[in-house]
């Protein structure tokens, strides 16, 4: 197990929500620390509260978004049309794709790529999820 420096442990504790919960999955993967051990290493800033405390508050923040911890719904891709807009941005984005859902609010079809955690923004209804796995 490595150690993170504490410079980095510094700049993770600075931030909040999402931002923090990708730092945090970055440096997991980086040093080979599971995200709970990365939590508990975080310093306390003077005048904010531990680190779980303000990973709990973060979901009051976002609380317009679905944190969904759960599997999201898979549906098959093969059956989506991902051709309706040639642009070179669009086929670099379809070439991420991996798998597809089922947006949570609408069930509208998505096409994501595999990265955990994500946030993905509905383009039919609007509606933001987090999805851990």
């Amino acid at each position: 197990m490595a150690e993170i420096p504490r410079e980095e442990l510094a700049r993770i504790a600075k931030l909040s929500g999402y931002d923090r919960v990708l730092e945090i999955d970055t440096a997991s993967r980086i040093y080979g620390i599971s995200t709970q051990q990365i939590e508990a290493m975080l310093p306390n800033l003077a005048g904010q509260n531990s680190p779980l405390d303000t990973i709990q508050s973060s979901e009051k923040e976002y609380s317009n978004f679905g944190t969904v911890a759960n599997t999201p719904q898979r549906i098959d891709k093969s059956g989506m049309r991902f051709d309706y807009n040639p642009s070179q941005d669009a086929v670099q984005n379809r070439q991420q794709v991996t798998e597809a859902i089922l947006c949570p609010t609408c069930s509208a079809p998505l096409g994501i790529p595999s990265i955990r955690p994500i946030k993905i923004t509905c383009p039919a209804c609007g509606s933001e999820s987090i999805f851990n796995n």
